[in-house]
C-alpha cells in the first residue's frame, strides 16, 4: 500500500513538473515582441543595395514594416574597358552619361506562411511592399587629352561626358567618381517588391534572415544612363540579401 501511494505521489509530482514546463515553453513561444529594427545588405542582377526596416507586430503572424533602401544600378550594356590608344588609360564605360542610384521609401507587410516547430528550425515568411522610388543620376566625367600643335606635351582635362565626345578619339579614361557629385539630379518614381524570407534566428528577440525576391522600379520617363543604347523607365531586379537586427 505504501509503495502504491509513493508511486502515485511521484507520478503526480512528475506530471505537475511536466505541465509547468510546457506552460513555461508555451508562454515563451507566445511572448509578443511588438517592435523591431533590422538592417541589411544584398546584391541584385544589376548591382547592390543596403537597407533598413522598422517592424511593428500586433498579432504574432504579421509584421507591418517601413523600409529604406539605397541601391546601385547598372545598365545591362555597361562594360568597362581602357582606351588602348593610350598607356595607363583608366577603364571607362563607352557611351555612359550618368551613374544611376535610387532611394526607396515605403511600407508593407511580412506574413508567416510556415511556422517553425522547433527553436532551431527555419521559419518561412512572405513579404510585400511598395512606395516611393527616387532615382539619383550623377553625371559621368571623363579625362580627355588635348595636344597643342608644336607642343610635345599634352593637357588632360576632366569634362562631362556627352554623346559627341565619345567619338573624338581623345578619351584618356574615367575621371574621379567625385566629379559630378554637385550635379546630381532626381527622377521620382515608384516601386513594388515581393519575396520570401527564411528566418533562422534562434530566439524571438533576434532578427536574422535570408531574403530573396524581385523588385520593380518604374518612372514616368526613361532613366538616361547611356547615350548610344536604349534607356528604360522600368527596372526589374532579382535580389538576395541578409538582414540582422533585434526585437523588443
Amino acid at each position: 500500500m505504501k509503495r502504491a501511494f509513493l508511486a502515485l505521489l511521484l507520478l503526480v509530482i512528475f506530471t505537475g513538473n511536466a505541465q509547468a514546463q510546457l506552460e513555461i515553453e508555451s508562454t515563451e513561444a507566445e511572448t509578443l515582441l511588438p517592435q523591431g529594427i533590422a538592417g541589411g545588405i544584398g546584391i541584385h542582377n544589376t548591382g547592390w543595395y543596403v537597407g533598413a526596416r522598422y517592424l511593428l507586430n500586433k498579432n504574432g503572424d504579421t509584421d507591418w514594416l517601413m523600409e529604406f533602401d539605397f541601391s546601385r544600378n547598372k545598365h545591362p550594356k555597361e562594360f568597362r574597358n581602357p582606351n588602348t590608344a593610350y598607356i595607363n588609360s583608366r577603364p571607362f564605360v563607352f557611351g555612359k552619361l550618368n551613374d544611376y542610384f535610387n532611394i526607396r521609401l515605403g511600407g508593407g507587410q511580412i506574413r508567416t506562411i510556415y511556422d517553425r516547430s522547433e527553436k532551431n528550425g527555419v521559419e518561412v515568411r512572405w513579404n510585400y511592399s511598395g512606395g516611393l522610388s527616387v532615382g539619383l543620376l550623377k553625371p559621368v566625367y571623363l579625362d580627355f587629352i588635348y595636344a597643342n600643335p608644336g607642343d610635345p606635351g599634352a593637357e588632360v582635362r576632366s569634362e562631362r561626358a556627352t554623346f559627341d565626345k565619345f567619338f573624338t578619339g581623345q578619351i584618356y579614361g574615367a575621371s574621379d567618381f567625385s566629379n559630378g557629385l554637385n550635379q546630381i539630379y532626381l527622377q521620382p518614381g515608384a516601386y513594388l517588391k515581393t519575396g520570401l524570407i527564411f528566418d533562422f534566428a534562434s530566439f524571438n528577440d533576434d532578427i536574422r534572415y535570408l531574403e530573396c525576391g524581385v523588385t520593380v522600379d518604374a518612372y514616368a520617363k526613361p532613366v538616361e544612363i547611356m547615350a548610344i543604347e536604349s534607356n528604360s523607365s522600368i527596372f526589374v531586379s532579382f535580389y538576395v540579401g541578409l538582414q540582422f537586427g533585434g526585437r523588443w
